[in-house]
């Protein structure tokens, strides 16, 4: 994914398993600074539907490769996914 600054990327994530979509006891979203890889932001995602969930992200102007991390809670399961998010000068 690539934005620019000032841009809003809606970050979205489908959680599954075998029987089809569900939804976890939480579900929250990490973005990390292109900078430092130190925490920016870690929210709780906007629930759209049973297993989709969606976070509104509008990056700083810190060009560079944002890590995000999805972090789904499911009884005693945890996973984790990992994405790029990449803001480039205008």
């Amino acid at each position: 994914m690539a934005f620019h600054p000032g841009e809003t990327a809606i970050l979205s994530v489908e959680v599954k398993d075998v029987s089809g979509f569900l939804d976890p006891d939480s579900i929250t979203v990490s973005i990390f600074d292109p900078r430092n890889f130190q925490i920016v932001n870690e929210e709780a995602m906007t629930k759209d539907g049973t297993g989709k969930y969606h976070y509104d992200l509008q990056p700083d102007s810190v060009i560079g490769k944002y890590e995000i991390i999805y972090t789904a809670v499911h009884g005693s399961r945890i996973v984790k996914e990992r994405d790029i998010l990449v803001v480039e000068e205008l």
